[in-house]
């Protein structure tokens, strides 16, 4: 629920419990790994992406969904990425 930003802000626990609500569709975690081994095989000179950055990615891409009102992530948030 949008109307609940504010409690994320100042109750960390409440951001987790919400954010473990809002699901990371299949296709959003192919396009993750598809970027990641593009910034990695492809691009020159080539951009190493750790783990934990994209755990960070997909966080990222869960509060946007939340804070939108959305209880999944949409392909459309990872236009964020960029």
């Amino acid at each position: 629920d949008p109307s609940g930003l504010m409690a994320v802000v100042s109750d960390p626990r409440y951001a987790e419990g919400a954010l473990r609500e809002v699901t990371l569709p299949r296709a959003v975690g192919e396009v993750l790994l598809a970027a990641r081994v593009h910034l990695r095989d492809v691009l020159q000179p080539s951009v190493y992406v750790s783990d934990r950055r994209l755990f960070k990615a997909q966080r990222m891409l869960r509060i946007a969904a939340w804070a939108h009102g959305r209880r999944r992530v949409s392909l459309v948030d990872c236009l964020l990425l960029q």
